[in-house]
C-alpha cells in the first residue's frame, strides 16, 4: 500500500446512507455463493475496540522529537501512521487499559485528540426483503406481517425515475463489505478505473495501488474486492457490501431487484470483513474515495455507542 496522504479531518463513524434500508441484496449471483439466511451483526460476539490501540491525532507544529517524548510519557509506541493529517495508530505497552491512556494523551497539550481504534461491523436489518421502500402499494411487505403496507409511504422512485435513473458520471464509495461486482443484478454497475489497465501488476496511473481497476480491499490491501469466503456464521464475507451496492444501483434488466439510481456507478470500497474492520481501514477506504473524486460516499456501519 502507499504511504497513506493526509486528507483533513474525516469523520469515519456513520455516513450518509443512499436508502438503505429500504432493499434486498440481489436475488442471484453469477458465480456460486453461501445462500444468507439471515446476517447477524457481530458486536457481541466481537471487541468494540482493537486491543491495546488508540488513534492520535497531534496539534499542527508538534515535532518528532516532541511526539516521541508524549508517547513515551504515556507509555505508547508508534505502529504506523494513519490517512489523516499528523495523525498515527499507537500501541499501548505500559499495562494501562486503552481508556486510561486514551484520557492521559487527551491531557496532553500537545495532542489534538486520542480515540480508542474502534472496530466497525457491517449494520444489517434481517427484514429488508421487499421494494415497499421504493413505491409502497400497500402490499404486505413480507408472510405473517401483522397486515399490509401504507400506499405511498415510499421515496417515491417511480415518479423520482420519470426525471432520471442516476448518471454514470456519478460515482458512490459503498465503504463496507466486498461487493460480487459479478453478480447479476451488479453487472455494469462497478466504477472502472480509467487509468488502469486489468492485471498487468503495473500501477499504471501512479496513485499507489496496482490493478485497482474497480476499487480495493483495504483489510488484505489487494485489488479483489470480492473475496467469496464464508465467515464461522455460516454467512457470506461480502454480502453486505452486494446488499448496499444493490440497493444504490441493482441494474433494470428483467431479473432480481433493481436500486434506487441505477444509472450512477458504485466503486467497492472493502474496509470490513468477518470480524468487521476499524477506523484506520475505513479512514484509508475514505482517502482513496476523495483522491478519485468521489463526492458520495456510503458507510452502513455499526459499531460502539
Amino acid at each position: 500500500m502507499r504511504a497513506r496522504s493526509a486528507a483533513g479531518l474525516m469523520a469515519a463513524t456513520s455516513c450518509l446512507a443512499l436508502m438503505s434500508g429500504l432493499m434486498a441484496a440481489p436475488a442471484q449471483a453469477s458465480h456460486p455463493t453461501p445462500k444468507v439466511l439471515s446476517f447477524t451483526p457481530r458486536l457481541a460476539k466481537t471487541p468494540t475496540t482493537v486491543p491495546n490501540e488508540v488513534i492520535v491525532r497531534w496539534k499542527p507544529g508538534v515535532s518528532v522529537s516532541s511526539r516521541l517524548n508524549s508517547r513515551h510519557a504515556h507509555g505508547t509506541v508508534k505502529v504506523e501512521s494513519v490517512g489523516l493529517a499528523r495523525a498515527e495508530k499507537v500501541k499501548v505497552v505500559d499495562g494501562s487499559s486503552v481508556s486510561s491512556a486514551v484520557a492521559a494523551l487527551n491531557a496532553d497539550p500537545r495532542v489534538d485528540f486520542a480515540q480508542p481504534n474502534f472496530r466497525y461491523t457491517s449494520n444489517t436489518e434481517p427484514l429488508e426483503s421487499k421494494l415497499w421502500g421504493l413505491n409502497n402499494t400497500g402490499q404486505t411487505p413480507e408472510a405473517n406481517y401483522s397486515g399490509p403496507g401504507t400506499p405511498d409511504v415510499d421515496i417515491n422512485a417511480p415518479e423520482a425515475w420519470a426525471t432520471t435513473t442516476g448518471d454514470s458520471s456519478v460515482v458512490v464509495g459503498v465503504i463496507d463489505t466486498g461487493i460480487d461486482i459479478g453478480h447479476s443484478d451488479l453487472v455494469g454497475a462497478a466504477w472502472t478505473n480509467p487509468g488502469e489497465i486489468q492485471n498487468n501488476g503495473i500501477d499504471d496511473d501512479a496513485n499507489g495501488y496496482i490493478d485497482d481497476l474497480h476499487g480495493w480491499d483495504f483489510l488484505n490491501n489487494d485489488a479483489s474486492v470480492y473475496d467469496a469466503l464464508t465467515c464461522s456464521g455460516g454467512e457470506d464475507e461480502d454480502f453486505h457490501g452486494t446488499h448496499v451496492a444493490g440497493t444504490i444501483a441493482a441494474q433494470r434488466n428483467n431479473m432480481g431487484v433493481v436500486g434506487v439510481a441505477p444509472g450512477v456507478r458504485v466503486m467497492p470500497l472493502k474496509a470490513l470483513g468477518c470480524s468487521g474492520g476499524d477506523t484506520g481501514t475505513v479512514i484509508d477506504a475514505l482517502n482513496y474515495a476523495k483522491d478519485e473524486g468521489v463526492k458520495i460516499v456510503n458507510m452502513s456501519l455499526g459499531g460502539p455507542g
